[in-house]
């Protein structure tokens, strides 16, 4: 499951605004992260309960500042991508793929969304600054 998104442009349009490569490195670190939540919030939605254990151990972590910033979002039992990836069972509350339809769901428009975030956190460093 690791389809990746990859945004170009960015680094040169900001830093043609001025800003520093760690303004820069900060502000898509924080709009990956922001973006992150997000997707748990919407796959905590679809996660099939029985004890609640899977749906709490959803996780997003927050990514090191730099050109390759990355976050992960997931789930942390030992039987979430079984339970994810078993579609053929019926879950009382929730469904399969809890994770990858959100995922899939959010890809339009996540270049707009990650560019305004960063926008967004770019001029309130500069502004605090």
């Amino acid at each position: 499951m690791a389809e990746g998104i990859t945004v170009k442009g960015v680094t040169e349009l900001l830093r043609n605004l001025g800003a520093t490569q760690k303004e820069l490195d900060d502000a898509v670190a924080e709009a990956l992260y922001q973006e992150g939540l997000v997707l748990q919030a919407e796959s905590s939605k679809e996660v099939p309960v029985k004890s609640g254990r899977l749906r709490q151990s959803s996780f997003v972590t927050v990514p090191k500042p730099g050109p390759n910033a990355e976050t992960e979002i997931g789930y942390g039992t030992d039987y979430a991508l079984p339970v994810h990836e078993r579609v053929e069972v019926h879950h009382p509350v929730g469904k399969a793929n809890f994770l990858r339809d959100p995922f899939n769901r959010m890809r339009t428009g996540y270049t707009e969304r990650l560019g305004k975030r960063i926008a967004a956190r770019w001029r309130a460093g500069r502004k605090g600054g």
